[in-house]
């Protein structure tokens, strides 16, 4: 009988210790066809790896499931990378999953992800690069196939929010061994023929049906293009090559519609705001100019010698006015004084009150003539004033045969130095104006 005796526990724990320390099995990469897929509500996934000869179990934990980007479907050709180890529970060894990558796929994820460091060294990423997509764009120029889903998105959403944008369409190949040299001359062909903006995309597909935009002479050319570019690529989670060398990623052809057309509504909504804004504005100008232009004219009149002359009258009305109404005022409170008096004194001051009285009705006498002769003394004074003022008046002066020269712009001409012959000039006269021509002009030193 055998000395040493082990459990079946102990067995497998020392055949997962040789497993775990085996540094091959550490990571690996098995290629194979999934079969006995399912996925668990835990969020694991249990598959089966085969080929022909072999089937290998596998499992992939739930935090490395979270990084795929596609759904495993039984039949489908996969390369798993992970470790292998042993499940004591169940006696057998199975693969630990972390990535899963479609048969054809790793190669070019490798190329893309290399590609994609080297040409980020380079600098076509870089944010300064980037154009601004124009606010208004009146020709989009189109780099897809001309037949499929994504050029009539795009034209469908293009003429729904803005009919008068003209598209023009470049059909390149967007599949193939041919379609990077189509994609290239396709923007090359719309750079030069002047659109505003370009949309270079296609619609989803596998990674190998969208390489032509992972090429690097596509990013080359999409750097050097002087149109700013729109990429628009598969579906929102599709990311290529061209779309962190374009100026702008849209999720899908119809946002990258959306991005490269301003919808005619909004437009035309902002221009009324504008019409609005600016009409206020006119008013509120307009308004504050004629209100300006009625004070000076209120101030002109006041300045005018007409409008002098008759402040000078009503000053002279109220202030005779004035005058009279004060003397009133005295009299008045004279006669109302005598009248008191002759009350408190009775009839023995009556003879008193007659001789007072008489004194001031010959007061009254006496200060009646120096009253008017003083009124019409200043009567004549404002006459005297009044008729300097007239004589001084432009208007009077005309009307004694003087003109008012001036330039055809109502400059005063005052000397003969300020006219050359020839010039026009003009005549004001009390009744009307003559426009003349100085034929000769001779100062007083008698130079001409």
């Amino acid at each position: 009988m055998a000395k040493n005796v082990y459990s079946v526990s102990q067995v497998s724990s020392y055949i997962k210790n040789m497993f775990d320390q085996d540094y091959m099995l550490g990571g690996i990469q098995v290629r194979g066809e999934i079969s006995n897929l399912k996925y668990h509500n835990s969020g694991h996934i249990y598959f089966s790896l085969k080929d022909e000869k072999a089937v290998i179990a596998c499992v992939m934990f739930r935090s490395s499931a979270a990084s795929l980007t596609f759904r495993m479907q039984e039949g489908m050709g996969v390369v798993a990378s992970g470790s292998i180890s042993v499940y004591v529970e169940g006696g057998r060894y199975q693969l630990y999953v972390n990535r899963v990558v479609q048969e054809g796929q790793g190669n070019l994820a490798e190329q893309f992800e290399r590609l994609k460091v080297r040409l980020e060294e380079k600098g076509l990423f870089a944010p300064e690069y980037k154009q601004p997509i124009p606010f208004y764009a009146k020709k989009v120029g189109i780099v897809t196939a001309a037949t499929g889903a994504a050029v009539r998105d795009i034209i469908n959403v293009a003429t729904r929010r803005n009919p008068y944008v003209q598209l023009i369409l470049y059909p390149a190949t967007v599949q193939g061994e041919t379609a990077k040299e189509s994609i290239v001359r396709g923007i090359r062909a719309l750079e030069a023929y002047g659109v505003d903006v370009m949309i270079v995309g296609r619609g989803g597909g596998s990674i190998e049906d969208l390489w032509a935009f992972n090429e690097e002479v596509v990013a080359q050319a999409i750097f050097d293009c002087s149109v700013p570019i729109i990429s628009a690529v598969g579906h929102e989670t599709d990311y290529t090559i061209a779309d962190f060398v374009a100026d702008l990623r849209a999720p899908t052809p119809s946002a990258a519609a959306e991005l490269a057309v301003r919808d005619i509504r909004e437009i035309l909504t902002q221009k009324d705001g504008y019409a609005r804004r600016l009409e206020f504005a006119m008013t509120s100008v307009t308004g504050r100019y004629r209100q300006r232009l009625e004070n000076a004219g209120e101030r002109l009149k006041q300045h005018s010698p007409k409008g002098q002359l008759n402040t000078m009258r009503e000053r002279a009305v109220r202030l005779e006015d004035a005058y009279n109404g004060h003397m009133n005022y005295r009299l008045e409170q004279a006669h109302q004084r005598i009248e008191r008096m002759q009350e408190r004194m009775g009839p023995l001051a009556e003879r008193h009150m007659r001789d007072k009285k008489l004194q001031y009705e010959r007061l009254e006498q006496r200060l009646q003539p120096v009253m008017e002769k003083l009124l019409q003394e200043r009567k004549a004074k404002f006459t005297i004033l009044l008729e300097r003022m007239k004589a001084r008046s432009p208007l009077d002066r005309l009307g004694g045969g003087y003109v008012y020269l001036s330039d055809p712009k109502g400059q005063a001409i005052r000397e003969a130095k300020q006219v050359k012959a020839g010039d026009e000039l003009m005549l004001r006269l009390k009744d009307g104006r003559i426009r003349a021509h100085a034929t000769e002009v001779v100062t007083e030193s008698g130079e001409e």
